[in-house]
């Protein structure tokens, strides 16, 4: 019988079935000085620390690389946090391919355009990061800002555990697996690290997902355990929203096209409704709350 052992940092353990739902972590392809120097956001400690620099860095520039849904999420959000802090600074977003957002409807990109113009948040596109020098920062198209910093939010990969398996992968380093979210007979891969296909491609990166293939890995482990047949994953994408942090927002849910307080309130609906514990969701509560009848965002 062959053993099913997995091996950590200080010890191994033997196990019966295993899950693996590692998520991501930010991909710098590559690049570790640009690791070293630019700021990520895959953790609450990371937020943390863009805070403290926000609040007590010397810098004109905050340079957001990368424009995709985190991207506009995290330079909305700096706006916000320079506003209540009553502080001007230019914010830009530094795409490398033509467009952002540029795998989604173009009425969305359009009203996200707007915005980002309304809030004074600059969109280069074509360009990219070429290097950071101290607080010097120069793009590949010549420009430099100086004194700068950095966030990234160009790409995620899985953890350096699961790209060194030996198992086929889709992109980024993402699981391939059966109908049953298998990669073999006991062992199972969900959420982020999985590449599921459905419709000839793997479904996006969304915590609706991968809380729906947690609760049925953990019941088709069951049915394993007591000798019944497992389930099949099917998914049913309820849709998507694109957060700005000046209430706006916009996705579509169910199919249908959404855009600013609705699709905001939905959002912090969402949010609300899969953290855990009293104490984070009336966080989220009172985050709303304070939007909506506290100082707005002002662009001077």
């Amino acid at each position: 019988m062959n053993q099913r052992i997995v091996h950590g940092q200080t010890t191994s353990y033997e196990y019966d079935y295993l899950v693996i739902a590692a998520g991501t972590h930010t991909n710098f392809y590559g690049n570790d000085d640009m690791a070293r120097k630019a700021f990520k956001l895959d953790n609450v400690d990371d937020a943390n620390r863009i805070c403290e620099a926000v609040q007590t860095s010397a810098f004109n520039t905050a340079i957001v690389v990368g424009g995709g849904y985190t991207g506009i999420e995290i330079a909305t959000n700096l706006r916000r946090r320079l506003s209540s802090l009553n502080v001007s600074k230019q914010i830009v977003i530094v795409e490398a391919s033509g467009s952002i957002l540029n795998t989604l409807p173009e009425w969305m990109v359009r009203y996200v355009k707007e915005n980002l113009a309304h809030l004074k948040v600059d969109v280069l596109v074509n360009s990219r990061v070429e290097c950071i020098e101290n607080n010097r920062v120069i793009l590949s198209d010549g420009r430099v800002f100086d004194p700068s910093i950095v966030i990234w939010a160009a790409g995620v990969q899985t953890p350096p555990f699961v790209r060194d398996m030996k198992s086929e992968k889709a992109e980024q380093g993402r699981l391939n697996v059966t109908d049953y979210l298998q990669m073999e007979e006991h062992i199972f891969s969900i959420g982020d690290t999985t590449a599921f296909v459905d419709n000839g491609h793997p479904l996006r990166m969304a915590v609706q997902f991968a809380v729906a293939q947690g609760k049925l890995t953990g019941k088709n482990i069951l049915r394993c355990l007591h000798g019944q047949g497992m389930r099949p994953y099917r998914s049913v994408d309820r849709g998507y929203i694109i957060p700005m942090a000046n209430l706006h927002a916009c996705g579509e849910l169910m199919g249908v096209q959404c855009k600013g307080l609705p699709a905001i309130f939905m959002h912090y609906s969402m949010c609300i409704r899969r953290s855990l514990g009293l104490r984070k969701k009336m966080r989220m509560l009172r985050d709303l709350l304070k939007s909506l009848f506290g100082s707005g965002i002002v662009v001077s």
